[in-house]
């Protein structure tokens, strides 16, 4: 619900969760910790080196030949993108579930302050996959370019571009939800809503000034 939806029906413009956002965050959380569990168990996590803990994550031994970051090569090159990117996972995850803590609490400030959470945990999803992408074409495809075409693209390209498409339209979804709510705050120009504190203590102050005139 849009924050001039909430005014029109009489409520508070406060944060409400919505349902596909509120699921999209909770999945896409679980399959990042699943993802960068798989790194930080390396090289336990891999089914080629008989690794113990390999059967927590089926499929990867096929998909570390689809995108060798994730490959037994790139462990044993040491090269720290993949770590550093797991660790940031959790960066990400920790802001994601704060987003989830916050939109559900019966304490109106911190439903207030939600959005801000969002944003910054579905920005994080958004740039990180887009600088997976940059850092493969700027190394000449050296992580995907050994898969045919087609494998490229249904099991590369197509899975990762719903990492950028979902939570880019998220981050627009609850920047437009930010910069609603503070206009309405501030009873700007601009606010869709034509109202707000700010615009009502302006209201009175006018008023105030008006009567000292008169």
């Amino acid at each position: 619900m849009t924050v001039a939806n909430e005014i029109s029906h009489g409520e508070r413009p406060i944060h409400k969760p919505n349902k596909f956002v509120v699921f999209w965050i909770a999945c896409s959380s679980i399959v990042v910790f699943w993802d960068l569990s798989f790194l930080f168990a390396r090289p336990h996590s891999f089914k080629s080196m008989n690794g113990k803990l390999a059967f927590l994550w089926p499929g990867y031994d096929l998909y570390e030949f689809i995108d060798k970051v994730y490959s037994v090569s790139s462990w044993e090159k040491k090269l720290g993108f993949p770590a550093a990117q797991a660790t940031m996972n959790v960066v990400e995850n920790l802001v994601n579930f704060l987003y989830l803590y916050l939109a559900h609490s019966d304490d109106d400030a911190k439903r207030a302050s939600a959005p801000v959470a969002g944003l910054v945990g579905v920005t994080m999803t958004c740039s990180k996959t887009i600088l997976y992408f940059l850092c493969d074409y700027y190394c000449g495809m050296c992580e995907s370019g050994s898969n045919d075409w087609r494998t490229w693209l249904t099991l590369y390209i197509l899975p990762n571009c719903l990492w950028v498409l979902i939570p880019g339209t998220l981050a627009v979804y609850f920047g437009m939800d930010i910069a609603d709510r503070l206009k309405l705050a501030a009873g700007v120009s601009g606010s869709p809503y034509g109202y707000g504190p700010a615009s009502s203590t302006r209201s009175r102050v006018a008023s105030s000034n008006n009567k000292k005139t008169k």
